[in-house]
């Protein structure tokens, strides 16, 4: 899963090559560099908005996922299989 750091850097990210885009082509429609950019503008931030709903909605559906089954809990009195208590031979027993 994506932090949310991430996801909103994607979505600022990919809004500020769509506002270049549709700056160029509110002027090349308009003529006018101002409404083109008011229109990009508003493009921009509506298009921010939808894509963060998107990705919010998505990141809840579990559909397609697969589940990562949690590692059982260590054990403490006995010490782990990796590092089993000082004085005791393989698995943690008593020499």
């Amino acid at each position: 899963m994506a932090s949310g750091v991430r996801m909103i850097v994607k979505a600022v990210i990919w809004q500020l090559m769509g506002l270049a885009t549709m700056v160029a082509v509110g002027f090349l429609v308009t003529g006018s560099l101002r409404i083109g950019g008011t229109l990009a503008l508003a493009n921009a931030l509506i298009g921010l908005a939808s894509y963060l709903l998107y990705e919010w909605l998505w990141d809840r559906i579990p559909w397609g996922r697969q589940q990562v089954k949690a590692a059982p809990p260590a054990r403490r009195a006995g010490g782990s299989p990796a590092f089993p208590r000082a004085g005791t031979g393989p698995g943690g027993y008593r020499r």
